[in-house]
């Protein structure tokens, strides 16, 4: 029997009395992030803590272990330890240190159910029991001092690094993971079906490709958020030559360009500077107003040329196009796209960088960048003769992180759901959810669901989709039948049994793209239900065609379009959401002498407006 508990440290305070732990047959989950000053460590100071807590209070070596915060194994008590931490040599600090653990009570895991799985008792494994092993035989690399740990990862020294000049080395090492695997058959080689798949897919290399289907660009501006005399010349790296080459590379993969900068020609879209007492808002929705006036039209894209890769700016003008005007807004660095006096010698811009950037504008113009070259022919169930309407959707959920997430445990995870919107799997529509922080589960994932349904229906002509197939990113096998239970609604137990690697379940590992440099790390996928009936070949075809229709590069990405794109959506709303607290903090403070505190102010929680509906159904976070 092991008891399954979860710490915290925080700052020093007065002890509170322990408490028994209440009957096995009610346990209680913890607060992980509830109040009274808990945070989050990084896990190499929470390992340190942990064992000096051990040696502190004489937990027997064999008595606990610890894998990370969210996952110890710890003696049977419920209460506060007090640890000293003693400083270590380079530390800038001599002081000690003092942490408070606070153990709670989560659940009581048996290792009968382990038994009764490989004795054939029982049919579904032991998720639970098999973490709990998972972790006891991942902390024994913990307590060797020989060992390095990163992540998974274990790695030794002395032969296994190799010294690659410079102060780089390569380190050979191993991971480890216990689970279910048929017997005398830990690993499955891909079908030969799926080795030739790539010839029936969109390759190209970069320059000099028409998209599929090119969105016309017919009213546009540039908000440029540098000094004007830096950028606004003539001759090499000015801003003029970019909007030229920019220009150029749309045209040539086939999209329509109202006023293309041209040489020999003094016709552009409308330029606005920044300056003159305006910042990055004022600056985009001037050119926001400049290009409604040129056009007689709402802009379609905002083109925003910073100086640099700049973070803070960067979340500004994303929530300015994504919340407040509604006009998807494409950034490039000035360092990248060799633009300013500065940059020039230096190598940056040209034909591929503006092919990339080309790529990215027509996608969140509404176009499609790839497609399968055979269309729907080939594509396993979903196509072929008698194809039927059929979605294919992604879903994943960003957590708090950082200094964000230890100051404020209000701090809210963001999940993004995305639903393809026709067959060519190039148009795709989002939603962005706030919810609880560090919870996994989408709570709000039928709303968001029905709503994607409804975008697919108008979309094509009031048809319904006959079909669904979901992507979901981010769950842990753990979490498999939670996330069943709260987010699929289909019926309990279903299940595909088709000689992949897992005993009672349907997993494949899959390599699809050809890395840029050094060893490819597959995806692993989990089928958690077939209605459709794709089978071990068809799911694994399709998931393997799917990773080369990724709406921004030319060729293949290591996993599925749909889980990628919901990444990203919702790493762009924890970007806004950031914005948004930012920008409310400033009116706050600004107001706060006319309006006192009654209001609320920078102590308030985070306020999130929303992505504005004119991008719901682009990919504007590309």
């Amino acid at each position: 029997m092991w008891r399954s508990v979860r710490p915290r440290a925080r700052a020093p305070r007065a002890p509170a009395a322990p408490a028994a732990p209440p009957p096995p047959a009610a346990p209680t989950g913890p607060d992980v992030h509830g109040e009274g000053g808990g945070e989050d460590l990084p896990p190499r100071l929470a390992h340190r803590i942990m064992m000096t807590l051990a040696q502190q209070h004489g937990w027997k070596a064999g008595a606990w272990r610890f894998d990370r915060p969210q996952e110890p194994l710890i003696p049977r008590e419920v209460r506060d330890w007090t640890v000293k931490l003693a400083a270590r040599a380079g530390e800038k600090s001599e002081r000690e240190k003092v942490f408070t653990v606070t153990t709670k009570w989560a659940a009581c895991v048996s290792l009968a159910s382990l038994q009764d799985y490989l004795a054939r008792k029982q049919q579904v494994s032991p998720r639970d029991a098999m973490q709990v092993l998972d972790i006891v035989i991942r902390h024994s690399f913990h307590l060797d001092p020989l060992c390095t740990v990163m992540g998974r990862g274990f790695y030794y020294g002395g032969d296994g690094v190799m010294p690659l000049g410079g102060g780089a080395e390569i380190w050979t090492g191993f991971s480890q993971s216990f689970k279910a695997v048929q017997s005398y058959s830990s690993h499955r080689t891909s079908p030969h079906r799926l080795t030739h798949a790539a010839s029936s897919a969109a390759v190209a290399a970069g320059r000099n490709v028409k998209f599929h289907d090119p969105k016309p660009l017919d009213a546009w501006a540039v908000a440029v958020i540098m000094p004007q005399e830096d950028v606004d010349y003539d001759g090499e790296s000015s801003v003029w030559t970019f909007l030229e080459d920019l220009s150029r590379g749309m045209i040539s993969c086939g999209m329509r360009v109202a006023n293309p900068v041209m040489a020999g020609s003094n016709d552009s879209p409308p330029v606005e500077f920044v300056g003159r007492g305006r910042g990055i808002e004022a600056t985009m929705r001037a050119a926001a107003d400049a290009a409604q006036a040129k056009y007689k039209r709402a802009a379609q894209l905002l083109l925003v040329i910073l100086p640099d890769k700049l973070t803070e700016e960067y979340k500004e003008i994303k929530r300015v196009s994504d919340i407040e005007l509604g006009i998807p807004s494409q950034v490039v660095a000035g360092t990248k796209a060799k633009i300013g006096y500065r940059t020039q010698g230096r190598k940056g811009g040209g034909p591929q960088y503006c092919a990339n950037v080309a790529m990215k504008i027509n996608s969140k113009l509404g176009g499609v960048n790839v497609t399968l070259s055979n269309g729907l022919k080939y594509l396993p169930v979903l196509g072929g003769a008698g194809a039927v309407p059929f979605i294919v959707m992604g879903a994943d959920v960003t957590h708090p992180t950082g200094a964000a997430a230890r100051n404020d445990a209000r701090d809210p995870s963001v999940a993004a759901v995305v639903a393809s919107l026709d067959q060519t799997l190039g148009r795709w529509a989002t939603r962005v959810l706030l919810q609880a922080g560090r919870q996994e589960v989408i709570t709000g994932m039928s709303t968001a669901v029905k709503e994607l349904l409804l975008e697919f229906y108008r979309a094509n002509r009031n048809v319904k989709p006959q079909r669904l197939v979901m992507y979901r990113d981010g769950v842990s096998e753990g979490q498999f039948d939670q996330v069943l239970a709260e987010e699929g609604n289909v019926v309990p137990g279903t299940v595909v049994d088709r000689g992949i690697t897992a005993p009672d379940g349907f997993d494949f590992y899959l390599n699809s793209h050809s890395g840029l440099q050094g060893t490819n790390k597959p995806a692993h996928y989990h089928v958690l239900i077939d209605e459709i009936g794709f089978g071990a070949d068809g799911i694994q075809l399709l998931t393997y065609w799917l990773c080369y229709l990724y709406q921004r590069t030319t060729k293949s990405v290591s996993y599925c379009p749909p889980a990628y794109y919901a990444d990203r959506a919702a790493f762009r709303g924890r970007t806004l959401l950031a914005a948004s607290s930012s920008a409310s903090d400033s009116a706050s403070e600004a107001g706060s002498t006319q309006a006192g505190a009654a209001q609320g102010g920078a102590g308030a929680p985070p306020t999130f407006a929303g992505i504005h509906r004119n991008l719901t159904n682009v990919l504007y976070f590309m």
